[in-house]
């Protein structure tokens, strides 16, 4: 495994285990009625949050840009290299992603 493997997937690593920390703090924050188990969860998921958006402003740029339309037609044609990774030349998943952060961006600025 390479450098920049080992470092995604230690990144990734490290928001799916933060991620499980907080959904588990809500579980219990709910089970519980513990309104300072809820807070802590909340604060737990908007910290890996804002911890993310330099990679989500990147991502987001590179989706909406001309770039991703070559690379995805690229890949259409069969001009990308056999072992590349293709996660982020998913149509559905990548808008999907961006759409649901544009959700909680709007409901953050109603709370």
């Amino acid at each position: 495994m390479d450098t920049d493997t080992r470092k995604s997937v230690a990144a990734w690593s490290s928001v799916i285990w933060s991620g499980a920390l907080a959904g588990t703090k809500l579980v219990v924050g709910i089970i519980t009625g513990s309104l300072g188990i809820l807070s802590e969860a909340l604060h737990s998921a908007l910290a890996r949050y804002e911890e993310m958006m330099p990679r989500i402003r990147e991502l987001e740029a590179y989706y909406t840009g001309p770039q991703w339309k070559r690379d995805y037609e690229d890949d259409c044609a069969g001009r990308l290299p056999e072992g590349l990774k293709r996660g982020v030349l998913s149509e559905d998943a990548v808008y999907d992603l961006l759409s649901m952060l544009e959700d909680l961006r709007r409901m953050g600025r109603q709370i």
